[in-house]
């Protein structure tokens, strides 16, 4: 999964008043990639909200995926489905959660 969005370069999108996670699934259906997950918390405000998003023609998918994660300080990774997992800040230090 992780090749095949280091290889597509972006097509040209521009969104408005969009939060994070919708930017994230417009750009991966944009490009028929729809194997993906958000872990967010039920109250998580870590996730944000431009104004105005838009493509880097000269980006990958994969680039534009990890400069919005740094932002909004989210982690992107794919489990072991080959599923494109994303944590938000807030779901990582969710303290309820307890791992076995």
């Amino acid at each position: 999964g992780a090749k095949f969005l280091q290889e597509i370069i972006t097509p040209d999108i521009l969104i408005e008043d969009s939060n994070s996670k919708a930017i994230i699934r417009r750009l991966l259906d944009g490009v028929g990639f729809t194997n993906y997950n958000f872990n967010t918390a039920t109250k998580d405000s870590s996730t944000i909200a431009p104004y105005y998003w838009f493509t880097d023609d000269t980006k990958t998918v994969w680039q534009l995926i990890q400069d919005l994660c740094k932002d909004t300080q989210m982690i992107a990774t794919f489990d072991e489905f080959d599923t494109l997992q994303f944590y938000t800040r807030e779901w990582l230090f969710d303290n309820t959660k307890r791992f076995s």
